[in-house]
């Protein structure tokens, strides 16, 4: 007898440097338990960062977003290493990236 696999909402998110622009664009989206969207944002952030503190500034949007709109139970798709790593430290890092994470944590 086969299992059946548990699904949660997921939430894919992504940015993008545009250093010409001195910024970084993001994009939300949410999919449901049949892989369908559900809904979806972009949005700006001012200031040339690094592709990490990118990924980290990103992140800490797309929380706020998912609060605000009262989203629970939500799995998360993190494509920069970096910053799954900086999730799982122990909460002692003080570099820029570090406290931004620490703000997703909190």
């Amino acid at each position: 007898m086969e299992k059946t696999k548990s699904w949660k909402n997921q939430m894919q998110y992504s940015c993008c440097n545009f250093a010409q622009q001195q910024g970084f664009g993001m994009r939300f989206c949410i999919r449901n338990e049949q892989g369908s969207y559900v809904i979806a944002k972009t949005a700006w952030q001012k200031g040339p960062p690094n592709p990490e503190e990118a990924e980290a500034w990103s992140l800490l949007h797309a929380l706020s977003w998912l609060k605000d709109r009262n989203f629970q139970n939500m799995d998360f798709l993190l494509d920069c290493k970096s910053v799954v790593d900086g999730l799982s430290k122990t909460r002692k890092g003080v570099s820029d990236i570090q406290n931004l994470l620490n703000k997703c944590i909190d």
